[in-house]
């Protein structure tokens, strides 16, 4: 009896474990689609199909991984001040990628153009401020935050600082975080939404 062809999200999903098997041991300039393809059982048309350049396919492999990893923030508790929920995150974030899938998102969004790293640049840069809306509403149900709306630059902000160390320092330290939450981000935060 011949095995079922594997389809849809099942598919996918051992398409991406592929490629990030292979770059974890090959590394980014060793990814092949014939490596890919042998391991995760398919043929290269497939995955040509899908993506048609080296840098697609990465893009694909490390969005999925993006996306699956940080729904974790999305459920993270009342930590009981504005600091410590925004400590939270940026502490959780700091854990979620390894230095190999860290290494590929920024080579990713450094091969492909703007328009085809939209999805990853849409997550990196966007789903962080997303993510801060049930901060800033705890905020200011216990006062800490005025009415004002803050903007998504604004809201983004400490993730923005946090995904700059943890990318380009390659690590997010716990003073670091701290000089994020309560000498940055909420001090700004107190001010623009008219709390001061």
């Amino acid at each position: 009896m011949t095995p079922t062809r594997r389809r849809g999200a099942e598919l996918e999903h051992a398409l991406h474990a592929a490629i990030l098997a292979e770059i974890d041991e090959s590394g980014i300039a060793g990814l092949t689609y014939e490596g890919v393809a042998e391991r995760a059982g398919t043929s290269k048309p497939v995955l040509y199909r899908r993506w048609p350049t080296k840098p697609k396919m990465l893009l694909a492999a490390i969005t999925a991984v993006f996306a699956d990893r940080t729904q974790v923030l999305d459920d993270l508790p009342d930590a009981g001040s504005l600091t410590a929920d925004l400590a939270a995150p940026l502490t959780t974030l700091r854990t979620l990628f390894t230095r190999a899938e860290r290494r590929m998102m920024m080579v990713v969004l450094a091969e492909l153009d703007p328009e085809a790293a939209e999805p990853l640049r849409e997550m990196l840069f966007t789903r962080m401020g997303d993510i801060t809306t049930p901060i800033v509403e705890r905020a200011r149900a216990r006062g800490e935050l005025g009415d004002v709306p803050l903007g998504p630059e604004v809201l983004s902000l400490p993730f923005d600082l946090a995904r700059h160390d943890i990318f380009m320092r390659g690590v997010l330290t716990d003073d670091r975080v701290r000089m994020i939450t309560e000498q940055i981000t909420a001090p700004l935060w107190v001010t623009l939404s008219g709390r001061a």
